[in-house]
């Protein structure tokens, strides 16, 4: 086993060396980036969906829907750029120190194994069902996991840092952190990516609408509609759940700190 252990940091080293800072941050710029595109097109895919579900019901009221999607997902757009903002800075502002690399190292290898599991499993059903669906549903599983490991090898762009001085109590802080830090420094990506993936949903879906001949044509149509928007509103939304939880994980966590440090008064 002493040879694994010698592969599995080897794979580690090696990822630590593809996964550097710079791809993080360009991955960053760019998946946050895409966001914007992507939005306008969800907005424009909702409202031809609506006008044509409305024009073939022949039924106004799906109009009057159409242009409160329009208008909702612009102001969400707002709500989650300024989610990403404040997430990035949260994360950045609150330092956390571990005593060593160890248990990263080990919650890297995990991430790593679970990528590639998810992608084996996707390619397996996209064959088997000769599909692209389960590709795209597992896209951004993969790259939310990527990311994380890139963040694992690299802490430093989650504010922890590794000193040898740190308590037990410290780091059981940082690690209970650790997992809610990624993931909130991921907001914008993970934005980017289920608007873009909401978009090709929607595209799919406003194609089916428009295509459609008969009401059971029409209602597959509204189902996958339904699942476009599903991805469009969570992706616009979680920049902001992330940042609630955040801020509300680090504040238990300031709380837990602060008694720590009085501890040893009381002695």
């Amino acid at each position: 086993m002493e040879r694994f252990v010698q592969f599995a940091a080897h794979i580690l080293h090696r990822s630590a060396l593809t996964l550097n800072p710079e791809w993080f941050l360009r991955q960053d710029e760019s998946l946050t980036r895409v966001a914007s595109p992507a939005t306008c097109a969800n907005i424009i895919l909702g409202v031809t969906a609506a006008t044509a579900i409305g024009i073939k019901s022949d039924s106004l009221q799906v109009f009057a829907v159409g242009l409160l999607w329009a208008v909702s997902v612009a102001a969400l757009f707002y709500v989650a750029t300024a989610g990403t903002r404040s997430c990035r800075r949260v994360v950045g502002a609150s330092k956390t120190v571990v005593a060593g690399r160890d248990m990263l190292d080990a919650l890297a290898i995990l991430v790593l194994l679970g990528a590639a599991t998810v992608s084996a499993y996707a390619v397996y059903t996209a064959i088997q069902n000769s599909s692209l669906t389960p590709l795209l549903n597992c896209t951004t599983v993969v790259i939310a996991l990527l990311l994380s490991l890139c963040l694992l090898l690299h802490p430093s762009l989650i504010g922890i840092e590794i000193s040898p001085l740190a308590s037990a109590g410290e780091e059981a802080l940082s690690v209970a952190l650790l997992l809610m830090k990624c993931l909130a420094r991921q907001a914008g990506m993970l934005c980017g990516s289920l608007s873009v993936l909401g978009a090709l949903a929607l595209g799919r879906a406003t194609w089916t609408v428009l295509a459609s001949r008969s009401s059971s044509e029409m209602l597959i149509g509204r189902i996958e509609l339904l699942a476009g928007v599903t991805l469009v509103l969570y992706g616009l939304l979680l920049p902001v759940i992330l940042y609630l939880a955040y801020i509300c994980l680090a504040l238990f966590a300031d709380l837990a700190r602060a008694v720590l440090k009085q501890l040893p008064e009381n002695q």
